[in-house]
Parts: structure tokens; sequence; C-alpha cells
């Protein structure tokens, strides 16, 4: 039966990769590696799986649209063709049928004919070799699929309502056959000035948390609680100096009568 289509992307990409993503297809500077990518060079035994195997999913619609257009013996793959055939060995292991694989790949290995290409898949298993960017399969359990960058796919969960995701690893495929790929950025990569700055918000101890900044870098951080209790008064006292505390303790009174102490904390950075 046949699928219908999806209004729009699973994956919503961000403006600089909608960008990129059209530089690479159309500048002449990328020409040698877009080339490099389309050349079919690889033979069956290179995907690891049985020639009766490939036959056998090729009869159901699961090798990719662009070897039907290539004359004489078509059992040769691209490199982008070999990752499908990765991508396919391991939703066969996480028990996906060869009909609902065939989706997948009607939504993440569409052919380009003016191209002669894979767009999108092209576009991020060069991403994978070449930067930072993290890339993945995103595929939902009906069979319907995308591919994008882990930033934009943690973007893009939202409108998504809680379906179960399953992703694979374009980097971690590349990898796993001896390609070489960047190592991946963290989404959030955070300094220890940041790191200490949020664990002063997280801690529950402080009322209020301000942070100086100078050229992007976190230079001070300063954390206050208000204490109403008397009897802790002369504790908070003696804690603070013991502790060889930076900061300041300002007393509040009402008609003579201590009402209640602020502490603040100050930590600097060189």
């Amino acid at each position: 039966m046949k699928q219908k289509h999806l209004d729009a992307p699973l994956i919503i990409r961000s403006i600089p990769t909608e960008h990129d993503f059209f530089d690479y297809h159309h500048e002449e500077r990328f020409a040698e590696i877009r080339s490099k990518m389309r050349t079919r060079e690889y033979t069956v035994g290179k995907t690891k799986v049985a020639y009766r195997v490939i036959s056998h999913w090729d009869n159901n619609k699961i090798l990719p649209e662009g070897l039907k257009n290539v004359s004489g013996d078509w059992r040769k793959f691209s490199l982008i063709e070999i990752v499908w055939i990765e991508v396919v060995k391991r939703l066969r292991t996480f028990g996906f049928s060869l009909e609902k694989i065939a989706t997948v790949r009607e939504y993440t290995m569409r052919w380009n004919k003016t191209l002669d290409s894979y767009p999108d898949l092209e576009y991020f298993v060069v991403k994978a070799q070449s930067s930072a960017m993290n890339p993945y399969i995103m595929v939902l359990s009906n069979g319907y699929a995308d591919v994008g960058s882990l930033a934009d796919i943690e973007l893009s969960k939202a409108s998504l309502r809680y379906n179960d995701l399953l992703l694979i690893s374009i980097k971690g495929i590349l990898e796993g056959r001896g390609e070489t790929v960047k190592d991946p950025k963290p989404l959030i990569e955070l300094s220890s000035e940041e790191i200490a700055l949020f664990s002063r918000v997280r801690d529950g101890a402080s009322d209020e948390v301000k942070a100086k900044i100078k050229n992007g870098t976190i230079t001070e951080i300063e954390s206050s609680y208000v204490d109403t209790h008397p009897a802790r008064f002369r504790e908070i006292r003696t804690k603070t100096k013991k502790e060889g505390m930076y900061g300041s303790i300002t007393e509040q009174f009402e008609k003579g009568v201590q009402k209640s102490v602020r502490v603040t904390k100050r930590r600097r950075f060189s």
C-alpha cells in the first residue's frame, strides 16, 4: 500500500543549514566532493550483505531509486548508497519489516534526477565526514523518517507530539566502515564558570544570582540569600568567617531589633 506523503518535513532545518545545503549542491568549489560521493565504486562484497539478500531487497523496493538509472551491471554502489545499506541492516536489527523500510527509504533517499543524487542524505554524509555536525536518520514507528543534524532534531521534537524516535548515527555508520569523521560537537558546551553559575542557580540556597561578564566570559558570580530567623544570625556570622567567605553580610533592623541578615557571596574567576 502506498504511503501518504507528509505535508512538511519531520526535521525543521535551521536557516544556516538551509543555506549551506544549497551552497553544497550548487557551488563549483564542492564539485569534486560531489563527484566522489556519486561515483559507484563499491561492489556487493563491500556491503557485507549476501548477493541473494541484495536481490531480495531490490524486489521489495529497498534499494535506492538511483540504481535504476545505471546501465549494465548496477551491482555497484556509491558511498551514499552504501550508507543506506547500513541503515537497512540496522533497521532489520530493530525488527522493521521490509515494507516499513521501503517507507523509510522513500523519505530519506529521495532521488533527484537533475542533480543525479540523493541530495538530503548526501549532504549530511559529507557534513558527518568533514565537520563537527552530528547528523542522524530519524525514524518513527510508522516508517516516516527524515535526516538532519542532532541540533535540528532536538528543536523539532516539540512538533512530533511525544512520538518515540529511532536515531541512526551517520557518523557511526561511516566510522564503522573505516571512514574518517570529525568528532561531533556537543549541543551545549559549558565552561567551568558557566557550570559554576548554573550550580548556584540550581542548588536552591540562593534567592538571587548575578554574573559579571567580560568579552563573553563570566568573571564573577554573586549569590545572595536572606535569613529571617534570629536564632541563626550568630551562627551565620561564625560560619562565613570560618569558611573565609568573600562577600558581605548586611543586617536589617526595625525599631532597634535585628530582623534579617542578607548574605552575599562572591566568586571571582581569573
